[in-house]
């Protein structure tokens, strides 16, 4: 969806730009890898997004390739330093939905590699029902666009 949106924009005739998809799941990460997902992957997206952007295959909707390349899959433990700090050097990280599965401490852990390793200002993304604000004073609730965005400060 990120990749979409940023071709959707333009962004990646404008500009060298990198997206690394992560996940601690191997398995995961080789169902991304294929680029096929099943219909109620499509819920939220726009019928002529679909039709633009993946063709109907036998087992369920496959990405174009225009967008599949332009995505980097790799497993990663956010709990792991090694593991999160070529990560967290993007100046963007869309980390949705993945600290309602985390206590406060490992919360915590993960954005105090994030805040190591990521330039300031750096926006983090993450879900609708994922606050931080009682978590970190490291990251400032921001509302950019009509979207809420953690901004790292320099403190």
């Amino acid at each position: 969806t990120i990749a979409m949106a940023l071709n959707e924009a333009g962004w990646f005739d404008r500009a060298p730009i990198q997206i690394y998809a992560s996940d601690a799941s191997p398995s995961a990460i080789a169902k991304a890898r294929r680029g096929i997902y099943r219909q109620r992957s499509f819920r939220s997206l726009p019928a002529d997004l679909r039709a633009k952007y993946f063709t109907r295959v036998e087992n369920g909707w496959e990405v174009t390739p225009e967008i599949h390349r332009q995505i980097t899959w790799a497993t990663a433990n956010l709990m792991s330093e090694a593991d999160v700090a070529p990560l967290a050097s993007a100046p963007v990280i869309f980390c949705r939905n993945v600290f309602i599965y985390f206590s406060d401490d490992a919360i915590r852990k993960t954005l105090q590699l994030f805040t190591r390793y990521m330039p300031t200002p750096g926006y983090l993304f993450v879900g609708a029902a994922e606050s931080l604000l009682k978590l970190t004073t490291d990251f400032d609730l921001q509302e950019i666009g009509g979207a809420f965005v953690y901004v790292k400060t320099a403190h």
